[in-house]
């Protein structure tokens, strides 16, 4: 399917597996919507704080922040630097 298709179907049936699968897709929107699923389903915490301080690609880190914000505010304060 293509890279809207993708997107379209996290957004309306998003689950943390699902999430965490679409973190290696090939388009840099569905991979940003993924991120945004992790705090919006409440995911593992870890994931997002991995991707805050290990993602190459800053918008990819900006969203996990913000989803690691949504999981666990400790947490995410404690990453920023």
């Amino acid at each position: 399917p293509s890279p809207m298709v993708r997107y379209q179907a996290l957004r309306v049936a998003g689950t943390c597996e699902r999430a965490v699968a679409a973190l290696r897709d090939t388009s840099a929107h569905v991979q940003l919507v993924a991120v945004d699923l992790l705090g919006e389903r409440r995911c593992e915490p870890a994931i997002a704080d991995s991707l805050v301080r290990r993602a190459t690609d800053w918008r990819v880190r900006a969203h996990a922040l913000v989803a690691l914000a949504r999981i666990d505010s400790v947490r995410a304060r404690a990453a920023l630097p």
